[in-house]
């Protein structure tokens, strides 16, 4: 049963890659992400039969052969990653069931009428996969709908497709960089709607954006994206998805949710903490374990970091947090010699476990942190 990695960042030849190996008879599609360091990779959990892409294609030779899980359903299945940046990399299992059943959801809450959907999130995450998804149903419900790919440099330096109206999906960090030149702002408000998930939108961005409109959304790999949007005190789950708290975190039900990883089953239980509140809705707590999500739409193991930094012959000391009221990764770290800077340490990272965005290094004593 052969089973294709694509390793692909520009949009257009990720899509081509993915419609030439499902013409060529693979009944599976992985999808990695070309900013992975050699750790990241490190973890993938086969060798696929086939790799495509024009970056730096990883080896995966000595990896354990693919094998599809009994539970698997029916083909063509998707091996989404998730884990974030510098998490634990994990393959969650999707199919097309799953897929449209998270799009159908989508549009039952949303407009169909509204023809353009903008994509700025890389395809290798469920973000921006599952925008590709909505359109192609969209287009078979309505007739029409259009999915443009703008380039994002291009849209914080006020170069703006003409077209009016559409939506959009943009990370924190994404929205703080264009709500802060005219023109790109400007054309933000025009849209119909914006929306805004993968971290938490920090207080300032929140009230410097009250003008836009922003939808805040609340989604996760193993549910196809957006599960839940900001309604009331808190958020409310979308017509596919069931939404309960057990042991103090959410857990979800419904069709989009998938039946495990490449190695374990899933049972639909988050490590998000979360409340009722008295409206019905329900409200976020952060998370349970240390893993943190940045303003720039990444889970990230702050652990992980920590680890790395610590044995790297570079730091004596570290200690990683994250700044709640800027959505950023905060480091403080002793360096073993003067001579070794933030920019060193950025590079080590890059170089093990792949760009790590939204963190800033200093060199300070590291003070015991409080979680």
């Amino acid at each position: 049963m052969a089973c294709f990695l694509i390793v692909e960042p520009h949009f257009e030849r990720f899509l081509a890659y993915c419609d030439q190996a499902l013409e060529a008879g693979a009944q599976a599609l992985a999808f990695g992400n070309p900013d992975w360091g050699p750790l990241k990779w490190a973890q993938f959990p086969f060798r696929p039969e086939v790799i495509l892409g024009t970056g730096p294609l990883p080896d995966l030779s000595k990896q354990p052969a693919y094998r599809l899980p009994t539970w698997a359903g029916k083909p063509p299945y998707f091996w989404i990653p998730t884990g974030g940046t510098s998490g634990k990399l994990k393959l969650a299992l999707h199919n097309e069931k799953s897929l449209l059943s998270a799009a159908q959801g989508f549009w039952q809450r949303f407009d169909l009428r509204v023809a353009t959907t903008f994509c700025v999130l890389p395809l290798c995450h469920i973000g921006g996969f599952m925008q590709v998804i909505r359109v192609r149903l969209q287009k078979q419900l309505s007739g029409h709908g259009q999915l443009v790919f703008p380039d994002f440099k291009a849209l914080r330096e006020g170069i703006i497709p003409d077209i009016k109206g559409g939506h959009i999906a943009l990370v924190p960090r994404q929205l703080q960089l264009l709500s802060t030149h005219p023109k790109p702002r400007a054309w933000l408000k025009q849209l119909d709607w914006i929306l805004v998930g993968g971290g938490p939108l920090d207080a300032a961005t929140a009230e410097a954006t009250q003008d836009l409109p922003i939808i805040q959304s609340y989604g996760l790999t193993e549910a196809a994206a957006s599960v839940a949007i900001q309604d009331g005190l808190g958020f409310r789950p979308l017509p596919h998805i069931n939404l309960m708290i057990n042991n103090g975190c959410l857990a979800l039900q419904g069709p989009s949710v998938i039946q495990g990883f490449y190695d374990q089953p899933y049972d639909g239980q988050t490590q998000d903490k979360a409340e009722k509140a008295p409206d019905g809705s329900y409200l976020l707590k952060g998370r349970a374990d240390r893993c943190v999500s940045t303003r720039g739409g990444e889970t990230v193991d702050l652990d992980a970091i920590h680890n790395a930094l610590l044995t790297s012959g570079l730091c004596l000391d570290v200690d990683v947090f994250l700044d709640p009221e800027q959505g950023v990764l905060l480091t403080h770290y002793l360096p073993i010699n003067p001579d070794v800077s933030p920019e060193n340490l950025q590079l080590y990272l890059e170089n093990t476990l792949g760009k790590v965005h939204s963190l800033e290094l200093r060199n300070q004593v590291p003070k015991p942190h409080k979680w």
